[in-house]
């Protein structure tokens, strides 16, 4: 009876073991397909006074498919609400990666605290005036933070300047522009 018992608690702890491999695998899979994913939040600005934003999903011969999702999950689930859009109405399109804002304001940051500490560590120890007198009375350390702190805050906000340019593809209404800039819409899409 307790060889019946400890087989039993066995089994149910090594069946267990492969239900959580399995769930880790998916999760892996998903994972993995929502990092290969890259959102571009698009604005569609019509000839009248509304227009549409979302993700730019498809490009067809004489349409524009975006969905209203910001979720990467949703993309690989298919959970999506599609919208299409005739070139005809398209007076213009601005598009944007996802993130854009917060990637340059690091990257401005890091490169201005680099910079400005560059510049700090070739600032002299002291700085005197014609009589000797001592006005400023830092070490070359310090120097470097200070001037580096500085320029990162500049370097940030040189940063969200950038960050927040878009991509504007002029349309028209015309089909001609609309199939000059189809090659180059497709780069923007999540089905490719």
């Amino acid at each position: 009876m307790k060889n019946i018992t400890a087989i039993t608690i066995f089994l149910c702890c090594f069946s267990s073991l492969f239900a959580q491999k399995n769930t880790t695998e998916d999760s892996l899979i998903t994972n993995h397909l929502e990092k290969k994913i890259i959102l571009y939040k698009t604005w569609i600005v019509f000839d009248w006074p509304n227009g549409v934003n979302g993700v730019l999903y498809d490009i067809n011969d004489s349409s524009i498919i975006i969905s209203n999702s910001y979720n990467k999950l949703d993309y690989v689930t298919g959970n999506l609400n599609l919208s299409e859009i005739n070139y005809k109405n398209i007076d213009l399109l601005k598009i944007q990666r996802e993130h854009s804002v917060r990637r340059a304001i690091f990257l401005g940051t890091l490169s201005g605290f680099i910079v400005g500490a560059i510049i700090g560590s070739g600032i002299e120890d002291n700085i005197e005036d014609d009589n000797d007198f001592k006005i400023i009375n830092t070490s070359k350390g310090q120097n470097t933070i200070i001037t580096g702190i500085l320029c990162g805050f500049a370097g940030a906000g040189l940063g969200s300047v950038f960050g927040n340019i878009k991509i504007k593809i002029p349309i028209k209404g015309s089909e001609e522009n609309f199939r000059n800039n189809k090659t180059r819409l497709k780069k923007y899409t999540i089905r490719k």
